[in-house]
């Protein structure tokens, strides 16, 4: 008689841990799932500002529009931020965001350059004493980086000249200038 008993609690453990493991993978796996859903997702109101130029991405969020690289030059000393997303989120936030608001605004001037110029111009940005170089892991337009960084996605103006975004080198000149080139100018 022990033995049958002894038997039945090895099933009924069997079984146990079976359903114990059964239920721990199905919650591993759901939350795997929805990892990237969390308050960052972009909410349907504003994701129109991708349909821009035909494509249409439902998956971005805000954070898809930090750089991956900031590097700050002050007096020919650089410091630089790689694939750090707390560090990148903090300095971008809190410092370089509003030079960047200045710059993409609607009543700055975008010029394209043809590739000479812009080749010496951007030379010319990486050899500045004074600069801040950030780079995109992917091509924006910079309406798009304006419309995130501004919280206002209503005013996205697409007309005139649209500069593709990936490098960006922000100038401390008389006045504060940036150079940007896309992933074709590389």
């Amino acid at each position: 008689m022990s033995n049958k008993i002894i038997d039945l609690i090895k099933t009924a453990l069997i079984y146990m841990l079976t359903l114990s493991m059964l239920a721990f993978s199905g919650i591993y796996i759901n939350a795997r799932q929805n990892a990237g859903q969390g308050r960052t997702e972009v909410p349907f109101e504003i994701q129109r500002i991708f349909e821009i130029g035909g494509a249409f991405f439902a998956d971005m969020n805000e954070a898809h529009f930090n750089p991956v690289q900031i590097t700050v030059t002050l007096d020919g000393e650089s410091v630089t931020a790689i694939h750090n997303d707390d560090l990148i989120s903090r300095v971008y936030d809190d410092f370089i965001r509003f030079v960047i608001l200045a710059l993409f605004n609607r009543s700055a001037k975008c010029e394209m350059l043809d590739r000479a110029a812009g080749e010496s111009l951007w030379q010319k940005a990486a050899a500045s004493e004074n600069s801040i170089y950030i780079r995109y892991a992917g091509d924006y337009i910079y309406p798009v980086l304006y419309a995130f960084l501004s919280g206002n996605f209503d005013s996205v103006d697409t007309s005139g000249d649209i500069a593709k975004v990936r490098e960006l080198f922000i100038i401390d000149a008389d006045p504060v200038f940036g150079v940007s080139r896309d992933s074709e100018a590389i």
